[in-house]
């Protein structure tokens, strides 16, 4: 049944991840926010493939693995998104900081 759905809902999903992908890309090229929108079409066209592929070669045993392994990597690229920024951020204050420091004491002559 889960895998039904997905075959149903898929031709939708990939549309719209598509255009939804495609609206939020403003100041990019348009060569390059569709194909951008595309790649976004094609991941959600992979899963329901390996999910079918899935269900042929298991009976639908490994689907539950499938999804969890879904679940866990939107979870990762989630967390990922939001706390990268805020890592390089710090990473550039504490640089700026370093590199100012070491103006503001170099000593002539020393190394």
């Amino acid at each position: 049944m889960d895998n039904l759905l997905d075959a149903v809902a898929t031709p939708l999903a990939v549309a719209a991840g598509t255009i939804a992908a495609a609206s939020v890309m403003s100041d990019v090229s348009p060569f390059m926010k569709w194909s951008l929108a595309l790649l976004a079409g094609a991941v959600q066209t992979g899963t329901a493939l390996l999910r079918g592929v899935s269900t042929a070669a298991t009976g639908g045993l490994a689907n539950v693995v499938i999804a969890t392994l879904e679940l866990a990597e939107a979870v990762i690229a989630t967390t990922l998104s939001l706390f990268v920024p805020v890592v390089a951020f710090t990473a550039a204050i504490i640089i700026f900081v370093w590199v100012a420091w070491k103006l503001l004491h170099h000593r002539v002559g020393a190394p």
